[in-house]
Order: structure tokens, then sequence, then C-alpha cells
């Protein structure tokens, strides 16, 4: 009879995580808030970034190494890799932390480091070029 009873939990635990993780799949596909990105920044295509950095006072960072920023960049970025955006005082660069940021990479790996990074230092209204300069259908300068 233990045995009986001790499996009849056991199932009835089961099937409660399964429906738990089917409910929050279920949501995270109706893309609801409660699943939503948990991420403190957003990621946005190449066409909603542009939009956002024709605003005034958008910060555009290109977390890449100096040699890729060389090679080409977003028009009005700023190189710094993302390598050493904990190295020194970013309130000299960045100076009002709920200042609209746009940070990208080449793929959009590095630039979501960044974001993280800067969430973590306590910037609040950070956006992540998705795909990086690589979905990038905009001017692209060797200044």
């Amino acid at each position: 009879m233990k045995e009986f009873i001790l499996l009849a939990a056991f199932i009835c635990f089961g099937v409660a995580v399964l429906k738990l993780v089917g409910n929050r799949m279920r949501s995270t596909a109706q893309g609801s808030p409660a699943a939503g990105n948990r991420e403190p920044w957003r990621t946005v295509p190449a066409q909603e970034a542009a939009q956002m950095l024709e605003a005034e006072g958008t910060i555009v960072l290109d977390v890449r190494t100096q040699e890729e920023y060389d090679g080409g960049h977003i028009p009005g970025a700023v190189c710094l890799p993302v390598e050493t955006l904990t190295d020194g005082d970013l309130s000299v660069l960045l100076p009002d932390k709920q200042a609209p940021v746009v940070v990208y990479c080449r793929t959009g790996h590095r630039s979501a480091q960044a974001a993280q990074v800067l969430s973590e230092l306590g910037y609040a209204n950070i956006t992540d070029l998705a795909g990086g300069i690589l979905a990038w259908n905009g001017e692209v300068v060797t200044d």
C-alpha cells in the first residue's frame, strides 16, 4: 500500500511539472509579458534601430575591436570594445544612465554581452541591434 501511495504521489508531481512547463512554453510562444524577454534591455531589428539612431541624444556604441571599427562602422558610433567596458570610468563617455544607448557588434553576440555589462552598471535604456552590423542596411563609414 505504501508503494502505491508513493507511486501516486510521484505521478501527481510529474503531471504538475509537465503542466507548468507546458504553460510556460505556451505563454512564451504567444509572447506574453510574463514569459517575455528577461534581459533588462531590448533587442531590435536593424530597421527599428535605424529609427532610434535618428533621435537626438541616442548614443551608439560599437563594441567590436578597434580594427573592426576602422573597417567600417555606423556613422556617429563610438568604438568601445566589450572587453574594455569594465576597465575604467564609463561616466565620462556615458554620464546619463537614462540616455538611450544602442549597442552593436558584428553579429550580436558581443553586443548582448555589452548590454548585460551596461545594465549591471546601472544603464537603463539599452538597445541591442539584432544581428549586429551584418544585419545593418544603413550607411557605414570608415572615418
